[in-house]
């Protein structure tokens, strides 16, 4: 007969406990542990870079969930007659305030602000980063309904060197060692 007890020493539970290392404490194990600071960035490099992003408007025109080919056809024409209206010269801002159906970015005339492609369901993002700045795109159908899409503004993909991140990376780990030492003293 085994009996166990098990008793885990989480070091994250330790972090709160952890002061914070000064400037120098971080440098200086920053200079000594040049190998690990650079195993993490390679290891969390996504935490570190930002994806291709673009700044735009949209206007939504629902539909219900499972919607008619009738309900289909009539919220395409609406989202048509929509993007004729804006190719005629109203400010696509003014037309998403007054007609658009998301609740979220109507008051804000359809912005959405700076967005990765993750952000949007696959048609709405696939339209978004194909389309020009300035330029309206077609109806776009979505799950949500069908959408205008103006975008903006857009920003290349960037990532941060290892150099200008490496003091913040030293931080979390030095934090990270500290805590890991505090619960092996409490197990022992």
């Amino acid at each position: 007969t085994v009996s166990l007890s098990l008793v885990k020493f989480d070091p994250a539970a330790y972090a709160a406990k952890i002061k914070q290392p000064t400037a120098a404490e971080v440098a200086a194990w920053e200079k000594a542990h040049g190998k690990e600071i650079a195993a993490y960035y390679e290891a969390n490099k996504r935490t570190y870079s930002k994806g291709e992003q673009v700044r735009l408007r949209h206007i939504l025109v629902r539909m219900n969930r499972n919607p008619s080919e009738d309900e289909k056809v009539k919220a395409h024409d609406r989202a048509l007659e929509l993007r004729k209206q804006i190719q005629g010269g109203k400010d696509f801002a003014e037309v998403a305030k007054e007609f658009s159906d998301d609740p979220g970015s109507k008051p804000q005339g359809g912005e959405l602000g700076w967005n990765e492609r993750s952000a949007f369901v696959p048609a709405f993002a696939q339209a978004a980063f194909n389309l020009k700045i300035g330029e309206v795109s077609e109806p776009v159908l979505t799950p949500f309904g069908w959408h205008l899409v103006l975008v903006e503004e857009k920003k290349p993909p960037e990532e941060k060197p290892l150099a200008s991140v490496s003091g913040e990376i030293a931080q979390v780990l030095v934090k990270k060692e500290r805590s890991s030492a505090l619960a092996e003293a409490d197990a022992k």
